[in-house]
């Protein structure tokens, strides 16, 4: 091949994995969007029980998954993490993982995703910070319109009241929580970092299960709970550290808004914890930053 195609067909490919990657974050926002009902429909367990479950379930099957892609050298992938990576996306998966269901529980569905969708600022402030990834003009204006569609959606019935709770709160740390995971995936983008997040899990079990004081949760909860863990939580890891190596950090971060979309939509479906028509408009708005992201943003050539 002479030369001068080379660029041509280093940016063909980067184009091909880009998409790749942003239709493997799409699947990753439609898994984590049924959170809320699963949380709904378990009975038997308290916040902590949950998440102590459904985190060492997460762990178990993304060990499964290393062994499976590794063979014996499974292990030696996590040699493979810096320092940094190896202490911070354990630390804040584990805390962040346990807020998000405190929130999903102590407060609406909506609210929690209405709070938890901040994560594109942070995401704008940290990228250039930890990934040293300038966050580009019209990215920052996608994240803006994402925002706006979440304060509008704040504005409807659908988050009824104006004082902030704990769950709230801790939607709202929890969504800081994630920039900076999401920003420091971008900044070892080059390493598998699944097994980040198998230690993430056995941190929140044991963390959970402190708090807990222990499991009493019926069987069939159980169930339920390890279904969460293992499709839902531990799906999505492997697509958004598979995805995070092509696409940016902010742009990660608007296209997990989409949850807010299908979030308390399963729930209406299910149980009928109806959403409002702001929720609908600001949806529309979400859906369109997203869009405006995904279509704006050239692929980074990949090293």
């Amino acid at each position: 091949m002479p030369p001068e195609q080379a660029p041509p067909v280093a940016a063909r490919a980067a184009a091909d994995a880009y998409w790749a990657s942003v239709l493997r974050l799409l699947a990753t926002t439609v898994l984590w969007s049924t959170a809320g009902l699963v949380v709904r429909l378990v009975h038997s367990a308290d916040p902590f029980e949950l998440n102590a479950i459904r985190a060492g379930a997460m762990a178990v099957v993304l060990v499964g998954w290393l062994r499976w892609r590794y063979g014996r050298a499974w292990l030696t992938v996590f040699r493979a993490l810096d320092r940094p990576t190896l202490l911070v996306v354990p630390a804040f998966f584990a805390i962040g993982s346990t807020l998000w269901i405190v929130a999903l529980s102590w407060t609406t569905v909506a609210r929690a995703v209405v709070l938890g969708s901040t994560t594109p600022v942070f995401a704008a402030i940290l990228a250039p910070l930890l990934a040293r990834e300038p966050t580009r003009p019209m990215i920052w204006a996608a994240a803006l319109v994402g925002v706006g569609g979440v304060f509008l959606i704040a504005a409807g019935p659908a988050t009824p009241g104006v004082a902030l709770n704990l769950g709230d709160l801790a939607a709202l740390l929890n969504a800081a929580l994630f920039a900076c995971q999401v920003t420091m995936l971008r900044r070892s983008r080059h390493v598998d970092m699944v097994p980040a997040f198998v230690l993430g899990g056995l941190l929140a079990a044991v963390l959970d299960l402190a708090l807990a004081g222990g499991l009493s949760v019926a069987a069939g909860d159980v169930a339920l709970i390890v279904l969460l863990g293992g499709m839902q939580l531990a799906l999505p890891v492997i697509l958004l550290a598979r995805g995070a190596r092509d696409v940016p950090a902010v742009q990660i971060t608007l296209i997990a808004l989409l949850e807010m979309v299908l979030a308390p939509l399963w729930v209406w479906l299910a149980v009928g914890e109806a959403p409002a028509l702001a929720t609908a408009l600001g949806g529309l708005v979400i859906v369109a930053a997203v869009v405006l992201a995904t279509a704006a943003r050239e692929p980074t050539p990949r090293a």
